[in-house]
């Protein structure tokens, strides 16, 4: 589940933080084991040449002391374009497909 948390600022840009669940994702070695493999996973898609370079950030859960296999990520977007936002979301959902594609090989 998603729990959404928009930071007002003096600024153009709109900041978004999202405190996501995906205990219930499948495990993908490489992919989905660890909230940590799981944030280099996002990392390679949300720069790649798809989806070019977002502005998306996620920080596994264990950052904030939850285990690691629990698979919680803080989700963050600041940029000036309520687009962009809608991009960075696309690509969450993007890894999901691929690792619920794969889960299923």
């Amino acid at each position: 589940g998603f729990e959404w948390c928009c930071i007002p600022n003096n600024t153009r840009h709109t900041t978004v933080a999202v405190w996501c669940d995906f205990a219930s994702l499948p495990r993908v070695p490489g992919k989905s084991e660890t909230d940590l493999e799981f944030v280099s996973f996002l990392k390679s898609l949300h720069s790649d040449a798809t989806t070019g370079l977002i502005g998306l950030a996620a920080v596994p859960g264990s950052a904030f002391e939850v285990r690691p296999s629990d698979m919680h990520l803080r989700l963050s977007c600041a940029r000036e374009e309520l687009s962009d936002l809608e991009t960075a979301m696309g690509v969450v959902e993007r890894a999901v497909c691929i690792i619920c594609t794969e889960s299923r090989v």
